[in-house]
């Protein structure tokens, strides 16, 4: 009778401990290029709002989304907004103004 006893309490001593255990968490990045590779500076911004895009929230999102996919491709670097000269939302043409 000892012996299932002991296999029993180091079954359950083994459970207790992997149950227990967690991950470190750790996350490692890193950009990797070939030989002569190079990316190449593109401007994204949001899209001008002419109307039922209530707080341009749907020009900031499709802007985010480009802006990440363009970036993760490894071709491009996405400039940063801030640097821009003008407001995207006062300037630019659309599509009345094309002749």
């Amino acid at each position: 009778m000892k012996r299932p006893k002991r296999r029993l309490v180091a079954a359950l001593t083994l459970a207790v401990l992997v149950a227990t255990v967690r991950g470190a968490g750790a996350v490692v990045t890193g950009s990797i290029f070939g030989p002569g590779s190079q990316s190449f500076p593109i401007a994204v911004t949001t899209l001008k709002n002419l109307g039922g895009d209530q707080n341009a929230a749907l020009g900031q999102r499709f802007g985010a989304v480009l802006a990440r996919d363009l970036d993760l491709s490894g071709y491009f670097r996405v400039l940063d907004p801030k640097t821009f000269i003008e407001d995207p939302q006062t300037s630019g043409i659309t599509a009345d103004q094309i002749d």
